[in-house]
């Protein structure tokens, strides 16, 4: 079976989402990981911190002068980050301008490290998606929680190497309650 096939369903689950989710009135924003399905949503739509970053910390420079500029990079990115909870608990008009020229300033910084400088222009790019709490403070600013479920399933998928057959279906439905309790995760 090609991958095209085992993709389909999961593709097919994807356009059924996005239909219903399209069919609804007054939805507001769409919280996205900037994953590329979601792109075509006419609605505004606002990214995920959380998947911002680590972008950053996926670059791993082996020379100490890079290693510092990242470092002293992801110190001012995850402050920036406590400055938009704080906005979100208690939004002003001072705080929403300070916080939209913060954010030109942070991520205007140019360094020695052409990795780094890129990725800060790339997330530049993506001012008006991840900004978009300054508007709508009430929005969360990751969409972890969505996602909790979706990791529990492939977690579970990853240590029992998939289920082939309904019999061994049916017994992971089962079971992943119990599995998950043992872990502390909530079902």
């Amino acid at each position: 079976m090609s991958k095209t096939h085992l993709r389909l369903p999961r593709n097919l689950g994807e356009a059924e989402y996005l239909a219903a989710y399209d069919q609804e009135e007054n939805l507001g924003v769409f919280l996205s990981d900037n994953a590329p399905q979601y792109n075509h949503i006419t609605l505004a739509t606002a990214l995920c911190w959380i998947h911002a970053g680590p972008h950053f910390k996926k670059l791993n420079p082996t020379i100490t002068v890079y290693q510092k500029e990242l470092k002293s990079f992801l110190l001012q990115f995850w402050m920036y980050y406590d400055w938009l909870l704080a906005h979100k608990k208690a939004p002003t008009t001072e705080l929403k301008k300070q916080l939209d020229e913060d954010f030109d300033a942070l991520f205007s910084i140019q360094t020695n490290y052409k990795l780094l400088d890129d990725r800060i222009r790339k997330t530049k790019a993506l001012k008006d998606k991840l900004l978009v709490v300054l508007d709508y403070p009430h929005l969360p600013l990751h969409n972890n929680e969505a996602e909790l479920g979706a990791r529990r399933q492939v977690r579970y998928r990853d240590i029992s190497f998939q289920t082939r057959s309904e019999k061994r279906r049916n017994a992971k439905n089962i079971a992943l309650p119990i599995y998950s309790r043992g872990l502390g995760i909530k079902s």
